[in-house]
């Protein structure tokens, strides 16, 4: 491709972003799918305020708080085992 170098590295860095993006889905979209199976776990969240009504919210909510879980995950934050799985 003959461009100018700044149109290269723009494309690489958009590049990145977009398998970050289709990254964080698919672990996204595993982390609701095996919460979803055995209904165990709760986000920590919950847990603080003793509320257990995470998946009575609809499937907007608890995909959207998977992929908020797994950008959390990638950036090192803590993860607390609470079910045996």
């Amino acid at each position: 491709m003959s461009a100018v170098e700044s149109v290269k590295l723009s494309l690489k860095l958009l590049k990145l972003i977009f398998y970050l993006i289709v990254y964080l889905n698919i672990q996204a979209c595993a982390w609701f799918f095996f919460t979803k199976q055995d209904r165990t776990w709760y986000p920590l969240s919950d847990l603080v305020i003793d509320s257990y009504y995470f998946y009575d919210n609809g499937f907007t909510h608890t995909y959207c708080f998977s992929l908020y879980h797994s950008v959390q995950l990638l950036a090192g934050a803590d993860l607390f085992p609470f079910t045996s799985s």
